[in-house]
């Protein structure tokens, strides 16, 4: 569960433990904070507190088969990633082709 509030701090946090969460394969049910909405698909989501309550109970009742698509997906967010996308995207600011000098 990520029951952050909206207060500016969560509201601009990377979802980092989301990807934590992901990659147990359990379902996560979560405020619908922006760096979570892009996820969407792989999470629950809430706008208030009945509706975290009822995803809960709906997390709770999902088929099994979701549990492999989680692991799965959390798989793309790892350092390697990360890092290759921050170096694509310096480079495409400096106009580097080859490596950043």
């Amino acid at each position: 569960m990520i029951p952050a509030n909206k207060k500016p701090a969560s509201v601009a946090a990377d979802a980092a433990k989301l990807y934590q969460f992901l990659s147990s394969g359990n379902p996560v049910v979560s405020i619908n904070l922006p760096e979570v909405l892009k996820h969407s698909d792989y999470v629950y989501l809430a706008s208030n507190i009945e509706e975290f309550v009822s995803q809960i109970d709906v997390s709770l009742s999902e088929d099994y088969f979701n549990r492999d698509k989680r692991i799965e997906y959390s798989s793309n967010f790892n350092w390697d990633n990360t890092t290759d996308s921050l170096l694509k995207h310096l480079r495409g600011v400096h106009g580097v082709e080859d490596g950043i000098h």
